[in-house]
């Protein structure tokens, strides 16, 4: 009698444990966001003593606190043909690259192959500005 009673306890132990589901709901809030931006002539500045080097300084409030401490940024250029390539990347042999911080993106052109020398001003750039966040765990 213990045997068969062992037996149907034992089932409904099994069937009770496997029936249970652990759910869990996650809210994700997706803070991505492309922001387009055109960067004029004039906005490439020449860095002090250095005319191999031009900068372009601009204002970015959404690039806050948050994005810095958990996301990151990330930008794209077109220099007019429509096609957008990461920075940092060199075109007609300027390097480009940047750099950000709360409320500001700094671009930079250099010559890619550092032998330095006077660079033209670099001309109009279409930009994006990715920002992307992460989960704060």
């Amino acid at each position: 009698m213990k045997k068969p009673l062992t037996l149907i306890v034992g089932f409904f132990v099994i069937l009770g444990i496997s029936s249970c589901t652990k759910e869990e709901i996650i809210q994700q809030i997706n803070y991505n966001k492309i922001i387009p931006y055109t960067i004029t002539q004039n906005e490439w500045k020449p860095v002090a003593g250095r005319p191999d080097i031009w900068m372009a300084t601009l204002d970015f409030p959404e690039i806050d606190q948050y994005v810095v401490d958990y996301g990151t940024v990330l930008v794209d250029i077109s220099f007019g043909d429509g096609i957008y390539e990461p920075l940092t990347t060199v075109y007609d042999g300027v390097a480009y690259r940047y750099d950000y911080s709360v409320g500001t993106l700094v671009i930079d052109a250099s010559f890619a192959d550092g032998l330095g020398g006077d660079l033209p001003q670099p001309g109009r750039a279409d930009i994006k500005v990715i920002l992307l966040d992460t989960e704060d765990y």
